[in-house]
């Protein structure tokens, strides 16, 4: 009973890692937004310079590249779960 016990709480400390791991990708994915909305009412009103527009580029990689870590981070999440799974006695 104790093992059952255990492997409940492992399992929702495990899915807890990943729903909190996806909020995480929220926040890039707002400014990825909102630096996209920026750029767009930038070019529309004719205000976006070529400085201005690679700011915002940058900005956005950046954001990217932080979408991009959380997602390997909750890959190897699931990964080493799915591994520990499969060494666990039955």
């Amino acid at each position: 009973m104790k093992n059952i016990r255990d492997e409940e709480i492992k399992r929702k400390a495990s899915v807890k890692s990943c729903i909190d791991t996806l909020d995480d990708l929220n926040q890039p994915l707002n400014a990825i937004n909102n630096y996209v909305e920026a750029g767009r009412h930038l070019l529309g009103r004719g205000y976006a310079s070529e400085e201005t527009l690679v700011d915002l580029f940058e900005k956005l990689s950046g954001q990217v590249s932080r979408c991009y870590e959380l997602s390997r981070e909750l890959q190897k999440a699931v990964h080493n779960k799915e591994k520990n799974e499969r060494h666990i006695p039955k």
